[in-house]
């Protein structure tokens, strides 16, 4: 008699909304893949998409990056493959594990510190140039954002205000006409949408944050840099703050588990 196999059960991995069987995140990977098909080489694709499934916490921290797998799966070659996986290791996003290969990479209490630490002097520099080159309708976007977060802040939606906030600083470092800074400011948000939870969603820090925009809102309305740069800053250093208070509270389990939770701001 033949030997019956026996049955697995459906591999998961944690997500924004908790677990994604293997299932429906092969779905969410093939979707991703095809959003981007056609906008470059397949190597572009297949990097776009895992990097849009990173960021967004489809693909959990440490979940095993498979070359002949992802291939398969976005049915092009292993060599298109292979170059994304060299680009997301390049850029952190993907690490080497010693025994499994190369996974998802985790973030670090030490790196989410360095991420604030990077953004308070990127938001100072935006702030500083969009004081002096932003426009009105630059300053009529930011203030229809931080009316928007103000909305989701009264309605308690701390994902939706986690989302407009990183839209907000978006808006900011175009506003500074400067391509170079946009670039690392989008880069830095890459990170920033991989920290776990929301500042926002701490008590009273919602409403902190929304006053905190309309300072930098009125500096720019002013074309007072120095004012804006100091209001940019400080905006992150009290966001720095409450973040590090956040980590001391986390036990080392918690802080696991919620490395793979929804990603904050």
């Amino acid at each position: 008699m033949p030997t019956r196999r026996r049955e697995r059960p459906a591999t998961t991995i944690a997500g924004s909304s908790g677990t994604l069987p293997t299932g429906r995140r092969e779905a969410s990977l093939r979707a991703a893949y095809e959003r981007h098909a056609g906008n470059g080489s397949n190597a572009d694709a297949v990097y776009q998409a895992l990097v849009d499934e990173i960021v967004s916490g489809a693909l959990a921290q440490g979940w095993h990056l498979v070359e002949e797998h992802l291939a398969a799966l976005f049915d092009v070659s292993r060599t298109p493959v292979r170059e994304a996986l060299m680009r997301l290791e390049n850029e952190h996003l993907a690490e080497r594990d010693r025994r499994r290969g190369l996974v998802v990479g985790y973030v670090t209490g030490q790196q989410i510190i360095d991420v604030y630490v990077i953004r308070e002097a990127l938001d100072g520099i935006a702030a500083s140039l969009a004081a002096r080159y932003g426009s009105p309708i630059d300053i009529a976007e930011l203030e229809h954002i931080n009316e928007l977060m103000a909305r989701a802040a009264k309605a308690k939606e701390f994902t939706r205000m986690a989302q407009l906030n990183i839209e907000f600083h978006a808006v900011l470092a175009r506003a500074s006409r400067n391509q170079m800074l946009q670039r690392f400011v989008h880069d830095i948000h890459r990170w920033v949408q991989r920290v776990p939870a929301t500042t926002l969603a701490e008590p009273g820090r919602g409403t902190e944050a929304i006053a905190e925009h309309q300072r930098l809102i009125d500096a720019l309305k002013a074309n007072d840099a120095t004012l804006a740069e100091q209001a940019a800053r400080t905006h992150i250093r009290d966001a720095l703050a409450i973040r590090m208070r956040i980590q001391a509270r986390m036990t080392p389990r918690v802080a696991e588990t919620a490395l793979t939770s929804k990603r904050g701001a």
